[in-house]
């Protein structure tokens, strides 16, 4: 995932999941902190990122 640092620059970051849940969701085991902001639509790394809405 593209996590936005505290300058709104997209960074690539990996994640460790968790085996399937039910529903074939995934818990997030590492790679992001609660309270990240981490990009939704598709971006370019090092992008300078606008929040929005």
């Amino acid at each position: 995932v593209y996590v936005i640092d505290d300058k709104n620059i997209a960074r690539l970051r990996q994640l460790r999941l968790s085996e399937p849940l039910a529903g074939g969701f995934h818990e997030v085991l590492a790679g992001v902190s609660a309270g990240e902001k981490v990009a939704l639509d598709p971006v370019k790394a090092g992008i300078v990122a606008r929040p929005g809405n």
